[in-house]
């Protein structure tokens, strides 16, 4: 590589694998539609798999999602020149109040369900762009058709903004949209996908796309429900920014349910790992 990095929470290199960053790769997320190979179908949508039907004894879940441990610093991007000068996070714990350590924003997904209540038909996928940043940095949405569902962008900036859909290590697209406009893709696979800006990375957000309807995001006070779930055993994957996706156990019974689950130091991705407190040496 041509330049060498100075800092790891200033700068940022570019690799054929994705972002560098301390000494760590963040490879990009894409969505392609693939197909099998001559003289087999395409793969069936996962959402394919989900039916609407009555639930007998539903039950509610409810929660709050909280982190136990030390603080990661936040990881900031400096961008511009002198009086210009900004800071932007590139990636944090996102805290609903540091001192409860309770989350907002974080994404609660109950595994498994095959069939259940109808989609939220008021949902519209979408992201919008004020001043260079995405509004509502992560969100969560159900992919309700098989053929898929229309992701729009918003571009409230009064210049041409280019962004970029990943998902894995795949691009999606990469299209640039006009002052005041909007530009729409169609989003056909679950999963966790990335919006960036290509030329300033660290403006990015992340949108969930899930084949049912029984997810949620946690509030400004880190509480989240997910009503009408069926009795059952599950698996619920806690997705939330500065940490690696989480799988924990829930049983579902009665008409209501506590879920308060607890992350620690040891969920934390590997990137906020390194931007930990270091551990002062003792004294001989």
């Amino acid at each position: 590589m041509a330049h060498k990095q100075k800092s790891t929470r200033r700068h940022f290199l570019k690799t054929s694998s994705g972002l560098l960053v301390g000494g760590l790769v963040i490879p990009g997320f894409s969505c392609s539609r693939k197909t099998g190979a001559v003289g087999k179908k395409a793969p069936v949508p996962a959402q394919a798999n989900y039916k609407i039907v009555n639930i007998q004894n539903p039950c509610t879940v409810e929660g709050k999602i909280r982190y136990e441990g030390k603080a990661p610093t936040p990881i900031l991007m400096m961008s511009g020149r002198g009086a210009k000068t900004t800071k932007t996070v590139f990636e944090s714990v996102q805290y609903a109040d540091p001192a409860l350590g309770t989350l907002k924003d974080a994404i609660v997904i109950i595994e498994g369900i095959t069939q259940g209540k109808a989609w939220n038909s008021n949902e519209k996928p979408h992201a919008a762009v004020r001043r260079n940043l995405i509004v509502d940095r992560t969100d969560v949405f159900g992919l309700s058709k098989w053929s898929g569902i229309d992701f729009s962008l918003e571009n409230y900036n009064p210049t041409h903004q280019g962004w970029a859909l990943k998902l894995k290590d795949k691009q999606l697209f990469n299209k640039g949209v006009p002052p005041n406009a909007k530009t729409s893709i169609r989003i056909r696979k679950p999963g966790v996908y990335e919006l960036l800006n290509p030329s300033q990375p660290w403006r990015r957000g992340f949108r969930i796309a899930v084949p049912h309807p029984y997810y949620a995001k946690t509030d400004s006070k880190g509480n989240f429900v997910i009503p009408e779930v069926p009795p059952g055993t599950y698996k619920v994957t806690i997705w939330a920014e500065g940490f690696s996706p989480t799988k924990m156990e829930l049983k579902v019974t009665g008409k209501k349910v506590q879920f308060n689950p607890v992350l620690k130091e040891e969920n934390l991705n590997e990137i906020m790992k390194l931007f930990l407190p270091k551990k002062r040496k003792k004294e001989s």
